[in-house]
């Protein structure tokens, strides 16, 4: 290069040195960059792109820029917060900022005034250049944006995300107390213009933070009831929020403003959502939830997102995104909650509702399992609940889940624990047929909560179904087929969806088991026990039960019932016709030469169908003596009455209504036979020895120990012992202050014998005595082999046991044996059977 080019060159560039330091440092200045509105041109800037150092210029200046921001500028910014965030309140803190953010943007918008005029210089210089510098050039500007921003965050004093986090909080509570402030004079207008306040949905959504007078909802009917921002707070107070946020994007950092003030205003919905919806299940929480969104964040989001075209976009974004989040935040707190809301059924259908909306427009489905089952299993499933409570759960648990995913698959997922729990437990059956057929716990329940009305509300369905015409079920079929809807991806392939889509409770229990017969036998059991306890042959409730059984099981199933039921008919018409006979000429040969007729009136006698009720337990008694001549002459007039039939009594069944007078106390009892046959042996002797009333009654003395405790603790016998150990008894002459009678003289009182046993033989009673007949295969197999296992004798009696045919399971006779074992016939070792 020539010599007097390189002089020109380095004039041109000390000229434009000079003039880019001039131009920096009056930048620097905020009073002269008041009074500058376009920046004059640089010098030198046409000779050094003529000579090809374009380039280098645009480098310089940025490197120059960077210096200065870095090390001037910035630092000046970062001052104002040198004392830190603690304890600042937000006017102050606004102001603060504020007044940095004016000297930081005054600069930097001075810079891009700089860079706007050396961009043009450039593109005209470099226009004949063998070297355009258009591709440098046109990103000059963003290349400084980039680094104003890089920089603002690289050598932050402090957190610009905690700085940012702390304003934007305190302004929405601001945000927040001034609406608050506001709703006074906007509920004055609105009580005199209430025909326009807004539309029903409106109406409604206000009406139900109305209903909570809180101050969320106060400040949701403020912002329905028409009160603007400027009129709520000022043109600067949304002035200066909207500068500070725009600020921000002007020096780059809008993604940390973006992610502060979403930070913030997703804290602040978490926290009025979880105030306004937990242990709340009695109102729906997602309508108003979704109403105060937006009322208050959104507006808030409006001043701080960017206007025009592109806010609008971003606000519908951010309506989508805090819409979401609602569903979302109710829907983990209901999900969190829902095992009380299962509990608080039906009264917590609101919530019911809001958790089923959620799972609608949510992913929580695999949570709500998780979570749900792991409650029911921590807080339910355990050896403390009783087994009706589980069930009762269980039943509740069909309902909600019915509300909440009707096509079954939650319940499929979350039932199936408590159906494997019920099955373990050896009364469930037990207590689902007490609970199924006890009609007199739906007035101390919600209405239909107890399984009897469900019995009879299906029944009525039944009814109702089999009435409906032929058009009608098509009608009905092509809505549903309307409704149709594929399952779940999550759904078990392995079911049917008709099978997963029956929610009929009733079906839902007997499906524990698996079969019907078992509940049925239950049934059997149980209604033996009802009847044998009625001393007035008054079935009516137990006809109802049976019908609406007989309507969900059938006909056949419940036959044995039916003819115990119809046994009680005709006992009381028999009992009838006999109280109509004379009893002269049917006197039984004991009670010859009496001159007082034995009485049958307190007998209320059931004649039974021997071969339709189950077994009954074999407890021998021996029966007073004038109560044996009672029986005896009504056993007279029922063969009078129905020759050559003859009554085999059965004295142990039943009950015996007693009244005992101690003093001057009189006390009712309802026992058992034998309780009764117990106290009665004391009517002529006031004391026994325990061996003696035993031989007397016909017990062992374990026995009745056991069962003349009760009388020792109603007061009306006493018990001590001889000095050889044995057991005294001794009728009392005062009812003692710890029985019944304890209230004072002359009272009547009403006892019942709680310990009073079952009539009929239980199922394991039954099956042991039907395996009785095969303990001596079993003794005969273990005679000829020294031990066997448990699998072996099971085949081996199936294979030669052929009268009465061996038809028994292998965990019966695991039962059978371990009976065998526990009586010291047999002895267990490694898994295998032989004879002691």
């Amino acid at each position: 290069m020539p010599e007097t080019s390189i002089a020109v060159s380095s004039a041109a560039w000390l000229a434009y040195l000079t003039s880019v330091e001039k131009q920096l440092r009056a930048a620097s200045e905020s009073s002269t960059l008041q009074q500058v509105k376009d920046w004059p041109p640089l010098e030198g800037i046409d000779v050094l792109c003529a000579v090809g150092l374009g380039e280098l210029v645009a480098a310089h200046f940025l490197s120059k820029v960077e210096f200065l921001l870095r090390d001037v500028h910035i630092n000046c910014f970062w001052a104002y917060f040198e004392n830190g965030l603690a304890n600042l309140p937000t006017s102050d803190l606004e102001a603060t900022l504020l007044q940095a953010l004016q000297e930081l943007c005054s600069v930097v918008e001075a810079h891009c005034r700089m860079i706007a005029t050396l961009t043009g210089q450039l593109l005209a210089g470099s226009a004949g250049s063998a070297q355009p510098l258009a591709s440098v050039v046109v990103t000059l500007q963003n290349s400084y944006l980039r680094t104003v921003g890089a920089l603002f965050l690289t050598t932050a004093k402090c957190s610009l995300s905690d700085l940012l986090l702390h304003y934007y909080a305190g302004k929405l509570a601001e945000f927040g107390k001034g609406l608050k402030r506001s709703r006074g004079g906007a509920r004055s207008k609105n009580d005199e213009n209430v025909d326009g306040a807004g539309s029903d949905d409106e109406l409604a959504t206000a009406a139900s933070f109305e209903a909570d007078s809180d101050d969320e909802a106060e400040l949701m009917d403020c912002m329905e009831e028409g009160a603007s921002l400027i009129e709520v707070f000022g043109e600067a107070w949304g002035q200066r929020l909207q500068y500070i946020a725009n600020a921000l994007r002007i020096l780059g950092v809008e993604a940390v403003s973006e992610e502060a003030f979403a930070a913030v205003v997703c804290t602040h919905v978490q926290y009025h959502l979880t105030r306004r919806t937990q242990r709340i299940f009695d109102r729906h929480v997602l309508p108003a939830a979704r109403a105060y969104v937006s009322a208050v964040p959104l507006e808030f989001l409006r001043l701080v997102l960017p206007s025009g075209e592109a806010g609008e976009q971003s606000l519908a974004q951010w309506r989508l995104r805090l819409d979401y989040y609602v569903y979302e935040t109710v829907g983990q707190l209901r999900i969190g909650e829902m095992f009380d809301i299962v509990v608080d059924y039906p009264e917590s259908l609101p919530a019911v509702g809001d958790i089923r909306d959620c799972l609608r427009n949510t992913n929580l489905h695999q949570q709500f399992i998780t979570r749900f089952r792991a409650a029911t299993q921590a807080r339910l499933l355990h050896a403390g609940a009783a087994t009706s409570d589980i069930i009762q759960q269980y039943v509740s648990t069909i309902k909600t889940l019915r509300e909440v995913d009707p096509t079954g698959v939650l319940l499929e997922a979350v039932g199936e624990p408590i159906k494997e729990y019920l099955r373990g437990r050896r009364d469930t059956i037990r207590c689902i047929v007490t609970m199924l057929t006890d009609d007199t716990a739906g007035g101390e329940m919600v209405a239909g909560e107890s399984l009897f009305d469900e019995l009879g509300r299906n029944a009525n369905d039944a009814d109702a179904g089999d009435s409906d015409g032929e058009g009608e079920g098509d009608a009905s079929a092509w809505e549903a087929a309307l409704r149709w809807e594929p399952d779940p991806v999550d759904a078990d392939p392995a079911r049917s969806a008709r099978s997963r889509r029956m929610h009929d409770i009733i079906s839902m229990l007997v499906a524990i088991y698996g079969s019907k017969e078992l509940f049925i036998a239950e049934y059997r059991l149980m209604l033996a026990d009802k009847l044998l306890a009625k001393t007035d042959y008054d079935c009516d409730r137990e006809i109802r039960t049976l019908e609406l059984l007989k309507l969900r099981f059938g006909d056949t199933n419940l036959h044995n019932c039916e003819v115990m039921i119809k046994d009680m008919a005709d006992s009381k018409r028999i009992h009838g016709n006999i109280r109509e006979l004379p009893t002269n000429s049917l006197i039984s040969p004991m009670s010859r030469g009496r001159r007082r007729e034995p009485s049958i009136e307190p007998l209320t006698p059931i004649i039974l169908s021997g071969l339709f009720w189950p077994p009954f337990q074999q407890d021998a008694i021996s029966i007073p003596a004038q109560v044996q001549i009672m029986l005896d002459t009504y056993a007279a007039k029922y063969h009078s009455l129905k020759a050559p039939r003859k009554l085999v009594w059965k004295p142990h069944l039943g009950t015996v209504k007693l009244a005992i007078t101690i003093g001057d106390r009189t006390t009712d009892f309802t026992v058992s036979p034998l309780q009764a046959v117990l106290i009665m042996a004391f009517q002529t002797v006031s004391s026994w020895r325990g061996s003696e009333l035993a031989k007397e009654v016909g017990l062992p003395p374990s026995t009745l120990r056991r069962r003349i405790v009760f009388w020792v603790n109603q007061g009306v016998l006493s018990e001590s012992r001889a000095p050889s150990g044995e057991y005294l008894y001794a009728r009392m002459e005062q009812m003692a202050e710890t029985g019944p009678g304890a209230g004072g003289a002359g009272a009547a009182d009403t006892v019942m014998d709680d310990e009073l046993t079952t009539s009929v033989a239980t199922a394991e009673d039954q099956l042991q005595q039907e395996m009785a007949v095969y303990e001596s295969f079993v003794m005969g197999m273990l005679t000829n082999f020294e031990r066997l296992p448990l699998e072996r004798i099971h085949n081996m009696l199936k294979m030669f046991v052929v009268d009465p045919p061996y038809d028994k399971t292998a965990e019966q006779l695991a039962s059978f044996l371990s009976k065998l074992v526990a009586e010291e016939k047999l002895l267990m070792e490694a898994g295998s059977y032989k004879k002691r």
